[in-house]
């Protein structure tokens, strides 16, 4: 299938899908347009918003599917889902014509990890030192009703791990994930929770954008940085009854080597420290301390948005844009399906910028040791 030129007959399908066992069932030809977003910063990674009219309302017990299908230069089909989600109604009319009574109005979309959302801890929940982590969020994602593809780990807690009443599912399993050095929990197009290692998920060959004859950019691209945003001084400060210390780490020349030093102004990260063990002098290891956090911070970061024809695509995922003198390699952060004829695509790219760093670090007891 070539996903890149012409492209002709392109539509949307809209079916109904039961939660219980993800089979498809019959279409809902009155979807008229909207638009569904894809981004790693929301809880729920995939939300939309759907307008439509017709003789009877969608389901909100099961899912519906959302289709893309068009026809390329050589007359091949391909019909590319997009998302599997819950919709709710909202602002609904209903309107008679004749002996006929249609409903209009717009359904808002969520993904399946609504239902991890939702429900709730009714007391408080406990995960057992020694468990295999990955395994204990699968087993939560399966017991939700939910499919669910995962890359095993021997990764395991080291002490015990309890959520107060009224934790819900979804935040749990992500805390797992975070802690053995996964990737949020987020679906797939068919509706199955992928729980993998971001490294893998951006481990795979990137998806290229060129600007030739056949690109399905559209002209105009925006790329940005977040030097404005990124701390280039640490400082903390460790203040228990019988002592005070504080330590200060500086970037001198700047996260990046294509970016200055700001002109000397300052973005300061600030911390308390309440706890500090050290094998060596407290003020040593307050200062190592402040070290690293400023390396750990100190990621300056560019973004690429443009706009595209769709495209398979998925979030964390590797994509190289070849525009003129312009050639950038990032992993998709966000992005926006319009649900129109047009089938435009906003797509948002990041990447961390190389760091070439020159640190100035000191500290000073102000009382005690």
């Amino acid at each position: 299938m070539n996903y890149y030129g012409n492209r002709y007959n392109e539509q949307y399908i809209y079916k109904r899908v039961s939660f219980d066992n993800f089979m498809e069932h019959e279409e809902y030809p009155w979807i008229t347009d909207g638009n569904l977003e894809f981004s790693e910063e929301a809880e729920l990674k995939v939300t939309g918003s759907l307008n439509f009219e017709g003789p009877q309302l969608p389901s909100t017990k099961d899912l519906m599917r959302v289709y893309y299908s068009f026809t390329d230069d050589a007359g091949e089909k391909a019909t590319l889902p997009l998302a599997t989600l819950f919709v709710g109604y909202n602002n609904v009319t209903h309107v008679a014509k004749g002996a006929v009574i249609k409903s209009k109005g717009t359904l808002n979309a969520s993904s399946v990890l609504s239902v991890l959302q939702k429900d709730k801890t009714g007391t408080a929940y406990t995960v057992n030192k020694n468990s295999n982590i990955i395994y204990v969020a699968q087993e939560i994602v399966r017991a939700h009703g939910l499919n669910v593809d995962y890359t095993p780990s021997i990764s395991v807690l080291d002490s015990d791990h309890t959520w107060q009443a009224g934790t819900n599912y979804l935040e749990i399993v992500n805390w797992l994930l975070q802690t053995a050095g996964y990737a949020d929990a987020f679906p797939d197009n068919m509706g199955t929770v992928i729980l993998k290692p971001l490294s893998e998920i951006q481990s795979v060959t990137p998806i290229i954008f060129k600007n030739d004859k056949n690109s399905i950019m559209y002209p105009e691209i925006e790329v940005e940085n977040n030097i404005d945003e990124t701390p280039n001084v640490v400082r903390l400060m460790y203040n228990v009854e019988d002592m005070c210390i504080t330590a200060t780490a500086k970037n001198l020349s700047g996260s990046s080597a294509s970016l200055d030093i700001r002109g000397g102004r300052e973005t300061t990260e600030y911390e308390d420290v309440g706890e500090l063990s050290a094998t060596t002098s407290k003020l040593t290891a307050l200062i190592d301390m402040a070290e690293a956090k400023l390396r750990d911070i100190s990621k300056d970061v560019e973004y690429v948005q443009y706009q595209h024809g769709y495209i398979p695509i998925t979030l964390y995922q590797p994509i190289t844009v070849d525009y003129s003198d312009f050639t950038w390699t990032g992993n998709v952060t966000v992005y926006t399906v319009e649900l129109n004829p047009s089938a435009k695509v906003q797509t948002k790219i990041v990447r961390e910028l190389t760091r070439n760093i020159e640190i100035e670090k000191n500290g000073e007891i102000l009382r005690g040791e």
